[in-house]
């Protein structure tokens, strides 16, 4: 008798059932959470994001895990300031550091005019932005037919998903914002397209 004769009763070798994955990668991508994970390990080691946002996107993408809080600390900043600039130079926009920030959070800049908004995540030790050289922001607004507009300015601290450094603040799509603090502090001013004067374009007031 032979040896495979002793054995359990004889069985056709097993084959991996039609539609089932194979291998090791295969069994790894049918665990769930596989691709949130995928992508946060982009985040992390493509294309260089730090850690605690990568982790971000992760804890976003587990909705039961993010009910109540953030885990950051996104405190609400003052309300930023108009500063008239006149001669050469436009009018800024400046505002005080949120205190008690968590390290990984950036100031959010939202402007809002003409039924529009376009937001900005500022690099650290920057206070003060000059709208007028911000070219996406007439890029959304367009023209205002010669009148003069409200212009909002909401000031927030968030934790952003792509890399913010330098000294020029960067364009933020929506789904860039991965936590945000409270309803941030504003400030009204307005929006002009036809004025002579760098400082008339953004003015601080009528």
């Amino acid at each position: 008798m032979s040896k495979k004769q002793l054995g359990a009763a004889p069985m056709a070798e097993s084959k991996p059932a039609a539609g089932k994955p194979n291998g090791w990668f295969g069994r790894l991508r049918a665990q769930p959470g596989f691709r949130t994970a995928s992508v946060a390990f982009v985040l992390t080691v493509v294309l260089g994001i730090g850690s605690t946002a990568a982790y971000a996107y992760w804890s976003q993408s587990q909705t039961v895990n993010i009910v109540g809080t953030t885990g950051y600390k996104l405190p609400v900043p003052t309300a930023p300031v108009c500063v008239t600039a006149w001669g050469a130079e436009p009018n800024r926009v400046e505002w005080s550091p949120a205190a008690g920030a968590d390290p990984e959070a950036r100031h959010i800049l939202t402007f809002q005019a003409q039924k529009k908004s376009v937001s900005y995540a500022v690099p650290p030790g920057i206070y003060s932005v000059e709208p007028f050289k911000m070219d996406e922001l007439y890029d959304a607004f367009g023209g205002t037919g010669g009148d003069i507009v409200p212009l909002k300015v909401t000031l927030e601290t968030g934790i952003v998903s792509v890399p913010v450094s330098g000294k020029r603040p960067i364009k933020l799509e929506a789904n860039q914002i991965l936590f945000r603090s409270a309803q941030g502090a504003s400030k009204d001013m307005f929006y002009h397209t036809f004025r002579t004067h760098f400082w008339g374009n953004y003015p601080c007031m009528r």
